[in-house]
């Protein structure tokens, strides 16, 4: 059996030797005795309760040795093999102390130790009910083999422990085993005893010809195959496609089956049979061999928290970090951008990732859609959504960018020419309201034959803000609020499914509860807060605590009603003060005097506007303790002039908060509810496809993505380039402050770097457009420095 164990930025992969015997995977309805575990065996294991009883020594009908207290023999169900034990994780132990043999949970048995270090042994062994035509070989003298592992590892404890050692982002494959196979079946497992907040295990095998020593995932080449458990996903022929919806947690084990015979793959978890991944795996008796291989990928990503007292984001070396970045909302089936060929209006491709990355942002506001997850009901859930959107999650990651998942809404349903909830759940408004929108306002739509919505064409005939003011969107939002027809309970259902598949993913910023959620009244609009406190705040507060039951780590970002413009009727977070460090008030910004193309008409009214709007949010979120705090949506500008002034204006109001925030958006993503025409306005690219690089030019500020200690201001100037960041030093954080600076765009001839205190910092610049600090050895803990970067002339 292989053991792998993860932890924070160190990975450890242990193999283990068994206690027990060999045997088959056929069905022995005779239970033989042999050789059980000594009393010095089970006093090794830890935590074995079975130190003050005479009746310590059991053996499983599968030959297993095993540690365990004392049973009441009447209270386990009698068997004569494990497939025949009706309770899940439970072994068909003979006992001395029971007249037959009994079933016995899991989690009172422990396995025997051998060695002075504790093994993890397989608890699940294959399915009797497994047939295989040339036997099975159980594999369990595997060691890892120190000539065919890529250079992150370190081999110890006689090969039997691998540690990772790298976090450069940087994938590596490790052999196990130094004797390949050609022919037969071969079993053998991994438990999984500590993933860590950025490791990416692939389980499975690689044959001879593979060059072990190259970077690349296993099964990215036609010389690997493997299961991703991060995703769920499967690698192979060179392309990585949807596998299993497992989700995987520490102490988990999963087993591998190598059926050569059959030519197929076969994985298990804790004993359940997840499939067949693959089954045309090439193969020639005299030329292929195959080996178990594992590989591992550090995102290089740490986990991100809020600091309750300085409301700021910090990473988990204590960093303050800042995020820029953009919106990528899909809002029309299938509710994902195309990931694999580059368009300018629809795709996010690796292209895209690479230019994101390039132009200093470090997080995508990306839809994760109620509609897209339950398509047909609340307990249907579309497992090949959720893979697709964790493979998004998965790019952005190995480019470096965190993913926040934002459950967006515009006026509630495609029935009400918007997108948000599911079609299921719009149909319980009844026909009627349906077929009424939009109700009161006298406009008359055509109705798709198939599907029932209003002819899009002619939903873009109004401004979408317009049908917040319907019927059917009002009830809608009160039938979502009251939980009528358990609509509450439906959503609760989604986000507690969302969080399930993406708790243990360390490049996840948060989860945004609901985009921009509306009045379920319209008296309710003349008091402002209400809203928010009567209707908001239990819906946050009830998706929060189901959340919490799967995900305690990840923040929860909450918006107010859309409505509420200058304060909220919050008086805490979701999940109250106790929460206040994984939690995130998020607003939005957008300027109400603009032309159709969404630029002000004029700047003297948009500069108040902007200022005003932003500091009442950041001081009532400061007054109120909300924990962090984020612009999620700004901008829907165009590239004029007057549109390139307002993202300045707003970036710069951001900059003087020290608030991060995410653009909307990067490209037109089918976006049917948007207030600018046309909707590519607010792209990055043109209708004919060409890259708007002032609006480039003006997102890609220069600004600190990490800071290793305290800042107390923070300016970039779009108009000299100058950059400067005061910040008082943590010399505890060993890690760098890290500066983004658009070299291309923004200092084409190099730049100057100056210091106060001269030789506070040394610094350099190991990635293009990125720049890293450390404290000097004179630097002083809590000296207040200042960096002033400069462009230099190109004389």
């Amino acid at each position: 059996m292989v053991m792998m164990r993860f932890s924070a930025y160190i990975l450890f992969f242990y193999l283990c030797q068994p206690c027990y015997a060999q045997g088959n995977s056929e069905d022995d309805s005779s239970v033989k005795d042999s050789t059980r575990c000594s009393m010095p065996q089970c006093q090794a294991v830890q935590s074995a309760r079975t130190l003050s009883i005479a009746c310590y020594r059991f053996q499983s009908a599968n030959k297993t040795s095993v540690c365990a207290p004392r049973v009441d023999c009447s209270d386990y169900p009698s068997c004569t093999h494990n497939m025949a034990c009706p309770a899940q994780r439970a072994m068909c132990v003979i006992d001395s102390c029971c007249p037959s043999p009994v079933c016995i949970p899991m989690s009172i048995l422990r396995m025997c130790s051998t060695t002075d270090i504790e093994p993890h042994r397989d608890s699940f062994p294959l399915p009797h009910s497994l047939k295989f035509k040339h036997g099975l070989k159980i594999e369990n003298d595997l060691l890892f083999d120190v000539a065919n592992c890529g250079a992150g590892f370190s081999l110890t404890e006689h090969n039997t422990n691998a540690r990772k050692t790298s976090s450069n982002g940087v994938w590596y494959s490790c052999r196990i085993g130094n004797v390949g196979w050609s022919r037969g079946s071969h079993y053998w497992s991994i438990r999984i005893q500590d993933r860590g907040p950025g490791g990416h295990e692939l389980l499975g095998i690689i044959n001879g010809n593979a060059d072990m020593s190259a970077t690349g995932r296993l099964g990215d080449s036609t010389n690997g195959f493997s299961y991703y458990v991060v995703n769920g996903n499967k690698l192979g022929f060179g392309a990585e496609t949807g596998f299993t919806q497992a989700v995987i947690r520490n102490g988990d084990v999963i087993g591998i089956l190598l059926d050569l015979e059959e030519s197929t793959l076969t994985y298990f978890h804790n004993g359940h049979n997840l499939g067949s991944a693959f089954s045309k795996i090439p193969g020639h008796p005299d030329k292929i061999k195959y080996y178990p291989a594992i590989g591992f990928y550090d995102s290089s990503l740490p986990s991100i928290q809020v600091d309750p007292d300085t409301q700021h984001f910090v990473d988990e070396f204590g960093r303050v970090r800042i995020f820029h970045g953009v919106n990528v909302v899909y809002k029309q089936p299938p509710f994902l951008p195309n990931m694999t060929n580059f368009d300018p209006q629809n795709s996010l491709t690796e292209f895209d990732l690479d230019n994101l990355h390039k132009w200093g942002f470090n997080v995508i506001r990306l839809y994760a859609a109620w509609m897209g997850v339950n398509p047909k009901s609340p307990n249907e859930v579309d497992d090949t959504y959720l893979s697709q959107l964790s493979t998004a999650v998965s790019m952005m990651e190995n480019k470096g960018i965190y993913a926040l998942l934002d459950c967006h809404q515009d006026v509630l349903s495609r029935f009400f020419c918007g997108e948000g909830i599911p079609d299921w759940v719009a149909t319980n408004l009844g026909t009627e309201t349906l077929q009424r929108f939009p109700f009161p306002f006298p406009i008359n739509f055509t109705r798709e034959p198939d599907t029932g919505y209003p002819v899009l064409d002619q939903c873009l005939q109004n401004p979408f803000s317009q049908y917040y003011f319907t019927e059917g969107v009002i009830n809608g939002f009160k039938m979502l609020y009251t939980n009528t027809n358990g609509t509450l309970d439906a959503f609760t259902s989604f986000w507690h499914t969302v969080a399930t598949y993406f708790a243990d993913r360390p490049s996840i910023l948060g989860y945004e509860l609901m985009n921009e959620p509306s009045f379920p009244a319209l008296t309710d609009v003349l008091q402002v807060g209400l809203i928010d406190q009567l209707y908001l705040a239990p819906m946050y507060k009830k998706l929060h605590e189901v959340i919490r039951t799967v995900d305690d780590k990840h923040l929860i970002f909450f918006e107010p009603c859309v409505f509420d413009l200058l304060h909220t009727g919050f008086t805490e977070g979701p999940g109250g003060k106790e929460y206040n460090n994984r939690q995130v008030f998020s607003y939005h910004n957008y300027c109400l005097d603009v032309t159709k193309q969404g630029d002000p008409k004029s700047d003297l009214v948009c500069d108040l506007f902007d200022n005003i709007l932003i500091y009442l949010r950041v001081q009532e979120a400061r007054k109120k303790k909300f924990g962090g705090m984020m612009i999620t949506e700004f901008g829907g500008n165009s590239n004029s002039t007057e549109g390139i002034e307002e993202l300045n204006r707003v970036t710069a109001i951001a900059d003087d908060f020290l608030q991060s925030w995410t653009y909307w958006q990067f490209k037109k993503y089918a976006d049917l509810t948007t207030s600018v025409r046309p909707a590519t306005t607010e792209s990055f690219y043109t209708d004919d496809g060409e890259l708007e690089l002032n609006k480039v030019q003006a997102l890609s500020r220069s600004y600190a993505q990490a800071i290793a200690g305290l800042p107390i201001t923070m300016s970039f100037s779009p108009t000299t380039n100058l950059f400067e960041l005061q910040f008082i030093i943590n010399t505890d954080i060993q890690q760098p402050t890290v500066i983004y600076l658009n070299e291309d765009l923004n200092y084409p001839h190099g730049v100057s770097i100056i210091l106060n205190p001269k030789n506070s910092l040394t610094w350099t610049s190991p990635n293009h457009n990125y720049y890293e600090f450390v404290a000097s050895e004179s630097v002083k803990n809590g000296t207040t420095i200042l960096i002033q970067i400069f462009a230099k002339n190109e004389n």
